[in-house]
């Protein structure tokens, strides 16, 4: 699987375990709006890890 379907598929795992909402600001974001933010960035240690990601 290439890097662009593997991002797409986790933008959409993410946005569905957290209902469709921003986790910034609690606001609905649509599937063509979607884009993922590292709470810790990767350049200092944040990873893509799926199991690091809460609701």
């Amino acid at each position: 699987m290439g890097r662009r379907k593997k991002k797409k598929n986790l933008k959409s795992e993410v946005w569905s375990k957290s209902n469709g909402l921003c986790a910034k600001c609690g606001k609905a974001v649509s599937t063509d709006k979607q884009t993922i933010d590292h709470f810790i960035p990767k350049y200092h240690g944040g990873t893509d890890d799926f199991s690091k990601y809460s609701k």
